[in-house]
């Protein structure tokens, strides 16, 4: 079968955000960003505005720490992600053909309502930590309980980077509760 299928790898997004320096190194900033569907125009990721990103974040000496709506760092998706596509080509989006994201990790898109911590580098490590509210109510495919309620599935997870070496290497995990 032949057919247009919007965003098997990095389809169209329309994308708002800014920062605004506060001084001696630190930052404040926001970004919101959606995904178009190429064969109809409308919004992906459940059509919600932000569907792909919808953040602020504070940013300094110590690290950087976001609230909102991100991808999860077991994944491909967002600015903390530490596997995915960084380390497969085909872990995600690729559509009906799949990848490896839904062996090796719980397979989210993105998060909602994150707390995400990324450190600042010590000796050419870092680490993120991330604690969602709500595993992702937004998309079609998983709409696991009802945002604000003990049904939605709280996804927790934190990996270790080295990015300095020939080969990248991380190692973490992600759960549910």
């Amino acid at each position: 079968t032949t057919r247009v299928v919007s965003g098997q790898y990095v389809g169209p997004r329309l994308c708002s955000k800014g920062s605004e320096d506060l001084g001696n190194g630190s930052k404040a900033g926001f970004v919101l960003e959606s995904s178009i569907k190429t064969d109809d125009c409308s919004l992906g990721q459940g059509g919600g505005l932000g569907g792909r990103e919808a953040r602020v974040y504070l940013s300094g000496d110590f690290g950087e720490v976001s609230f909102g709506r991100v991808g999860p760092i077991v994944g491909g998706n967002g600015p903390y992600a530490r596997f995915g596509h960084v380390m497969n080509a085909f872990s995600c989006g690729w559509g009906d053909v799949g990848g490896s994201l839904q062996v090796v990790s719980l397979g989210y898109e993105f998060v909602d309502n994150a707390v995400t911590y990324l450190t600042p580098t010590f000796g050419g490590l870092d680490a993120v930590f991330q604690y969602s509210f709500g595993a992702d109510t937004q998309s079609d495919a998983y709409k696991d309980g009802t945002e604000g309620t003990s049904s939605v599935e709280r996804l927790y997870a934190g990996p270790l980077r080295y990015p300095n070496s020939p080969v990248p290497l991380s190692a973490g995990g992600e759960g549910l509760h």
